[in-house]
């Protein structure tokens, strides 16, 4: 019989297939205090409903989770998403707008197949507070590239001349773009999409997932 993992490797086994990036972060999607987790820890036991939640909601098996580092065959049933050097600005517009690759995160595969192709899928970092109390800086979240026609009232990543943007949209007459914030301090940016400006703004991608940085 396969001998049962230490609890850092089970907690580490989970982190890696929910793409989480912190034992906090793994606990705020328990729903439980980080204390709870260090006590697992120390205990020597993760919880068996914990195991089930995360082997339910991403496609691991329990034996992956508690006796053993992800196997070749289970790797086939991840993709990884890379993470780009952008950050998408909840706020004044982010000038950080570089597309080399940071690292990656895997994603269930047969769950990120349902939001479309992979391989027009990126990961970005949020900075700014216009979106709080839902998207806060320093999440992250997942952007479809290939989700370009605007959907009323949806958040997507927007370019404006040079400046990037994580922004809710609508649509007006006369061909009218307004970026709407969730955080109401800051007010709507409305933009003529009329003649030559129209270059300038561009729809990078619609955020179908993302992750809070606790």
């Amino acid at each position: 019989m396969s001998r049962l993992k230490e609890p850092q490797y089970t907690i580490r086994a989970m982190l890696r297939a929910l793409s989480l990036g912190s034992e906090g972060q793994l606990a705020e999607w328990l729903g439980v205090s980080r204390q709870a987790v260090f006590n697992a820890k120390k205990r020597g036991r993760i919880p068996d409903d914990w195991a089930i939640r995360v082997a339910d909601e991403t496609g691991m098996s329990l034996d992956e989770l508690y006796f053993g580092e992800m196997s070749d065959e289970t790797q086939g049933d991840f993709l990884f998403v890379p993470l780009v050097n952008a950050s998408l600005s909840a706020g004044g517009g982010s000038f950080e707008t570089g597309g080399d690759v940071i690292r990656e995160f895997a994603f269930s595969k047969e769950w990120l197949m349902t939001k479309g192709n992979p391989s027009d899928m990126i990961l970005m970092r949020v900075i700014g507070d216009s979106m709080e109390p839902v998207i806060s800086a320093g999440d992250m979240v997942l952007v479809n590239q290939a989700l370009r026609s605007v959907t009323p009232y949806q958040v997507y990543a927007v370019r404006v001349e040079e400046a990037i943007y994580i922004k809710e949209l609508e649509l007006l007459p006369g061909k009218r773009l307004v970026l709407h914030s969730y955080n109401r301090r800051y007010s709507p940016i409305e933009l003529d999409m009329n003649g030559d400006f129209a270059d300038s703004v561009s729809i990078l991608g619609k955020i179908i997932w993302r992750c809070h940085e606790s």
